[in-house]
């Protein structure tokens, strides 16, 4: 004869273990959700560019009508890259990885420093710092005007 047992009540599937499984399931941070958002939208934006580089190789025309050829696909490699460790670097964050993080503070800092601290580049500050006057703003520099500028405030 078979043995036949009773359901055990806070068993697999009952409604105590669901609630209990809610209230232990962490939550990932907003801001992380964010940046990983941001990182997909940098994946996106480098393979188009990517894109175009393979499509701008070839023969063209310059005003004076020399005929040029430019070979850019050295350059859709490099944004072919950056694009997939963008989009890698994206998976992990949703993950909660190390290497998504660390990747996500290169891009902000890489970012910034193309961005706002290039010769001729335009920020907040306009320009009249020194050192983004100059275009060699390091990365001490640039968390010490940083903290300078939030304290300010």
């Amino acid at each position: 004869m078979a043995q036949h047992s009773e359901p055990v009540s806070g068993g697999l599937g009952s409604p105590m273990e669901s609630q209990a499984g809610a209230r232990e399931m962490e939550h990932r941070p907003g801001m992380l959700t964010f940046a990983a958002v941001v990182m997909f939208m940098v994946a996106g934006l480098e393979a188009l560019s990517a894109i175009l580089a393979f499509a701008g190789t070839g023969w063209w025309v310059t005003d004076a009508g020399n005929l040029v050829y430019a070979n850019f696909v050295l350059w859709g490699i490099v944004d072919s890259i950056i694009a997939l460790i963008a989009l890698y670097a994206g998976i992990d964050l949703l993950r909660g990885g190390g290497f998504g993080r660390g990747m996500a503070y290169v891009f902000a800092v890489v970012g910034h420093q193309m961005a706002i601290c290039h010769p001729g580049g335009t920020g907040a500050s306009g320009g009249s710092h020194r050192a983004l006057r100059d275009g060699c703003l390091r990365p001490c520099q640039a968390l010490r005007l940083l903290s300078g500028c939030l304290s300010a405030r």
